[in-house]
């Protein structure tokens, strides 16, 4: 029997970027989930009941940000590892959740996914 493959939930509205996590996270041996927003991604979250880490971008369109979404996924599931992403604003490291990792962009997808290795192996 071969082992549950972990599943990562990449939150971005940028399609592009989106594609190249996907990509990253794939040829890693992980499972994928993506959201172009928070609302999308909450549901994703509370439907799967499989995620095993988090990345979120800080801008998004709608009401909630990532950095909004990441105190949820912190507050809710605290046993899930969380990863903001940003090109446009750094956030405060008050703001972030405690534990939480901040990734600025332009990254190369393997840095983070290097990061979310070290992340999940640090959680277990």
């Amino acid at each position: 029997m071969g082992r549950r493959k972990l599943k990562v939930l990449v939150v971005d509205d940028e399609e592009a970027i989106l594609d190249l996590l996907v990509l990253a996270f794939e040829e890693a041996g992980f499972d994928v989930a993506t959201a172009s927003n928070a609302l999308g991604a909450h549901t994703i979250l509370e439907e799967s009941g499989s995620i095993s880490l988090v990345v979120t971008d800080v801008s998004m369109p709608g009401s909630i940000d990532g950095v909004a979404f990441g105190q949820f996924v912190s507050t809710v599931h605290p046993e899930i590892p969380l990863i903001v992403i940003s090109g446009v604003t750094r956030p405060d490291d008050r703001d972030l959740p405690v534990g939480a990792a901040f990734v600025p962009k332009p990254f190369k997808p393997s840095l983070l996914v290097d990061e979310a290795k070290l992340m999940l192996s640090q959680a277990r």
